[in-house]
Order: C-alpha cells, then sequence, then structure tokens
C-alpha cells in the first residue's frame, strides 16, 4: 500500500527552486525601492517649495512690500537636509533625505533659495538629488522668471525655462 505524500527529495528540490527564485527577486526589489525613495525626495522638495510660494502670496496678500525677501529654503549638502525660514530668523521647516538618497548639489548661487513676496524666485536653479543605491539622478528644476517647479530625470538645459 503506498502513502500519499512527498519525499524528503522533493521537498529539497522544491526548496531549492524556491531559494533562488528569492535570490533573484530580492535585488530587484532593492532598485525599485531606491527609486520610489528617490521619487518621494524630489517630491517632498518640489511641495516644500511651491508652499514657500503660496506663503510668500499670502504676505503679499497682507499688504506687504513686494521687493522684500519673504521665504528661504538653505540646502545643506553636507548633512543631505535643508531648512526653510521666514525672514532669514524663524526656521519653519527642516528636512533630512532618507540614507538612501543624497543631496547631490544646487546651483541657485549659494545653496539657498529666496522667494520674494510675489512668490517668485530669484535666481532660479536646480536641485540634484542621487540615489545612493542605484547612482540615479532626479533633477528639482526651479525656473526664476515663471516660479514653475518640476521634476526631471534629464540634467535641464541652460535657459530652458
Amino acid at each position: 500500500m503506498k502513502v500519499a505524500g512527498y519525499n524528503l527529495i522533493e521537498v529539497m528540490v522544491v526548496v531549492f527552486v524556491l531559494g533562488i527564485v528569492a535570490g533573484v527577486a530580492v535585488p530587484a526589489c532593492e532598485g525599485a525601492i531606491a527609486g520610489y525613495e528617490l521619487q518621494v525626495a524630489a517630491r517632498q522638495v518640489v511641495s516644500d517649495i511651491r508652499y514657500m510660494q503660496n506663503l510668500s502670496r499670502d504676505l503679499l496678500q497682507d499688504g506687504l512690500e513686494l521687493d522684500r525677501d519673504g521665504y528661504y529654503i538653505y540646502f545643506n549638502t553636507e548633512n543631505d537636509s535643508y531648512s526653510i525660514y521666514k525672514n532669514f530668523s524663524e526656521k519653519i521647516k527642516e528636512y533630512s533625505f532618507p540614507k538612501s538618497v543624497d543631496l547631490y548639489d544646487t546651483n541657485f548661487g549659494g545653496d539657498r533659495i529666496a522667494l520674494k513676496m510675489n512668490g517668485l524666485i530669484n535666481p532660479g536653479g536646480t536641485v540634484i538629488i542621487r540615489s545612493r543605491k542605484t547612482g540615479k539622478f532626479l533633477y528639482v528644476v526651479v525656473a526664476s522668471i515663471s516660479g514653475r517647479v518640476r521634476i526631471s530625470s534629464d540634467y535641464p538645459a541652460t535657459g530652458s525655462d
């Protein structure tokens, strides 16, 4: 009489095959997670810049001078973080990038973005962030005249916006 079930060899083969599949799938998932973390960091920068633009416009509606500087973002490439200030002194927010994301560089003429009371940014520039795991770059591009903020996977051409 034959007993239904699996023998030891069959179980070992199945475990071996599952181990190979898991060994191939895990590195692929790590790359996807690193890409997601990079996108989230870029979107956070865009969100904070747009938030500052709205705060600046609110100050303008309150009757303050148009040419005064209002809000600033100071980028710290050493610590992979940035801070938002109102009138140089009042810190509103501080954001640190995830450990897998490197604040690679900025080109705003110093490491800061200054917003006028009408929400315009002068000068425009780019925030460059990089994934430490994949080496992929994303660029947060800020146009100086229009104030448009966007994410690009390609390095922006000079004067493109």
